[in-house]
């Protein structure tokens, strides 16, 4: 399977989300399927934000405001994704953990924020392959 490959879910949650898709939420996102980051505080799941040095197992008590207002849009959450220590690198490569690799070419670290390929780029497995200086500039 892709989560065997990539890795990127931290925390599944895809039986309650088969579950609450049988009821249609109401919103723009009636339940499109998305994932949480894992440094967002989700009622009943530990928030783990990348890191070894943040204790296992305590599940929060409540949902972000955050969260709140993006799943009252209607989207059907599948479980939290793993993300970079404290979220502070462009790759994630977590200490306590396999990285995620990037999902067009599984030998190197993938790139926060983006699942578009590169395809200016060779795919390659050497560390200086894949750096925080291809995020992509916007137009003006």
């Amino acid at each position: 399977s892709i989560n065997d490959v990539l890795q990127p879910i931290a925390q599944p949650d895809f039986e309650a989300a088969r579950e609450r898709s049988r009821h249609a939420p109401e919103g723009p996102f009636p339940g499109v399927p998305t994932l949480i980051k894992d440094n967002q505080p989700l009622a009943g799941f530990p928030t783990l934000q990348g890191s070894a040095a943040v204790v296992r197992g305590r599940p929060a008590r409540e949902t972000s405001g955050f969260l709140q207002d993006y799943l009252s849009l209607g989207f059907n959450y599948l479980g939290k994704s793993r993300l970079p220590e404290f979220g502070f690198s462009c790759s994630t490569e977590p200490p306590s953990d396999p990285p995620v690799p990037n999902p067009w070419c599984t030998l190197r670290p993938g790139r926060a924020n983006t699942l578009e390929p590169e395809p200016r780029r060779p795919c390659t497995a050497s560390p200086e392959a894949e750096t925080c200086a291809i995020f992509r500039q916007l137009p003006h």
